[in-house]
Parts: C-alpha cells; structure tokens; sequence
C-alpha cells in the first residue's frame, strides 16, 4: 500500500509518509554563492555588478561581511522547506541539515564562532513547534564544528501599531521590520551567567560573528538583525575597539535579483 508524500500529499512509491517523494527531493536545489551587496546571483567574486543598490548605512550599520544560503528557496523546492518550516519532520530535517552541514563557510580552526539566532517573536516560536531559526543553529552545530550559539538578541512589539507592509516601506526605516529586533540589555544578559559569561570569552577571542535565519527574500529582517547585533556589541562592551564583520547563514534563499 501506498502512502502520499508529506510535501506535495501525491501518492508516493515510498511506504513512509515521513518523507518527500523522490520528485520533492529533487526539487531542492543548493545555492549558489549570493552577493551580498545586492543580494542577487552570478555577481562577480569580490565585485557586485549591481553597485548601485549597496546599502551603508550608518557606517556600514547595515551590511553583511559575506551571506551564505544552503538551498534556493524556488519553484517545488520552496515548498519542500516551508512544509519542514511548518511541521517538524526528523528524517526531513537529517535530510536537510546534510545540505546545511555542506553549505557553512569555513572560518579557521583558529577561531572561534558564536552563532546569534535571528529572534521570532512568542507567537511565532509556538506556531512553528519551538521556532525554524533555533532547528537551523541545531543543524549547524550538528556537525563535529565547537561553536557556541548565544540568543543575543529579542523582539520589541509595540503594542497597537498598525501593520506595516515592509516591502512598501521607503527612506530611511526601509531596512528596519515592523516590530524592531533589538539587542538584550546587560541586565538580561546576566540573568543568564551561561550566557553572559559565553558572550564574553568568545569577545575576548574575538570570535567571528554569524547571524542565523531560517529564510532570505528581501533582506529587511538581516539588515535590522545584523544593525541591532553591531549595536547591542556596543551596549553590551563586548569586541570594544574591535571591528566585527557580521556574516549570515540561512536555510533558504528566494533570489530577487539575476544576472
């Protein structure tokens, strides 16, 4: 007897619905390397051939020191991962964190890494069984890699404010969300001493510095993460005097952008 595939719910020649048909797993496609000024495709190493949508802002507030993506998030393949979004699903999730574990940039065994999960609000963690960002960091740090995954940062939610579509919004706030991410304040940092005492031996070794997010479209959510994280750094007195590149890893990337 037949079971029907967890993605696309046709019938399946496997006799496991815990698993994607084999037509779903093709149709997960690793990425290719991203730019990370313009957040497109096929720029040239070392030179974007899209210039003119590089983003500074304050001192650079806003830029990436390099972005890297397991899977393209198009086509079939796009619901592959918002199905794994959704509903964890452990032999989907092996599947996955292979591509995860093949994808991560290799910074040195000289140095240390801390990983910094781009927060969810509560109510999003509850929807998606405990929040998608925290099951990217698991896979990262599935391998053999000693790196250390510290939640540095938090959601504000103005109570009240009208919903902002993020794509329309223009000016200055056009890379900050609706409801701000901001860094924890040190007295929120100490409640917890693992964390806190974490933060500051991987500060002293100056560890390089990854934010983690399930997904990339627009880059809205990076953008404000990686601005929050240079400044919580600042409030916090960790890396002082230190200039600290922030690199991006996600699960997936839907380009915007083409050669």
């Amino acid at each position: 007897m037949l079971s029907t595939c967890a993605v696309c719910l046709l019938p399946s020649e496997k006799f496991t619905s815990s698993l994607p048909c084999s037509d779903c797993l093709r149709s997960l496609l690793r990425s290719p390397p991203i730019c990370e000024t313009c957040l497109g495709l096929a720029c040239p190493e070392r030179s974007c051939s899209r210039a003119w949508m590089k983003v500074d802002g304050v001192e650079g507030s806003f830029t990436f020191a390099s972005l890297h993506a397991a899977y393209l998030s198009i086509g079939p393949g796009a619901r592959v991962l918002k199905s794994w979004k959704k509903s964890a699903n452990p032999k989907l999730e092996q599947l996955l964190a292979k591509g995860v574990r093949a994808a991560l940039p290799s910074f040195g065994p000289e140095k240390p890494v801390m990983l910094i999960p781009v927060p969810q609000n509560h109510a999003r963690k509850w929807e998606l069984d405990g929040g998608s960002v925290l099951r990217v960091v698991e896979m990262m740090l599935g391998g053999s890699r000693e790196w250390t995954s510290l939640e540095l940062l938090t959601t504000e939610v103005s109570r009240g404010a009208p919903a902002v579509n993020q794509a329309r919004t223009k000016g200055s706030d056009r890379y900050l969300r609706a409801s701000p991410i901001r860094g924890k304040t040190r007295t929120e940092c100490m409640r917890d001493p693992h964390l806190w005492n974490s933060a500051l031996a991987l500060s002293d070794a100056c560890a390089e510095v990854v934010l983690v997010d399930d997904f990339l479209t627009s880059g809205h959510t990076l953008r404000s993460a990686v601005s929050a994280t240079k400044k919580s750094f600042e409030e916090l007195g960790l890396f002082a005097g230190i200039r600290t590149p922030v690199h991006v890893f996600v699960l997936g990337f839907r380009p915007t952008l083409f050669g």
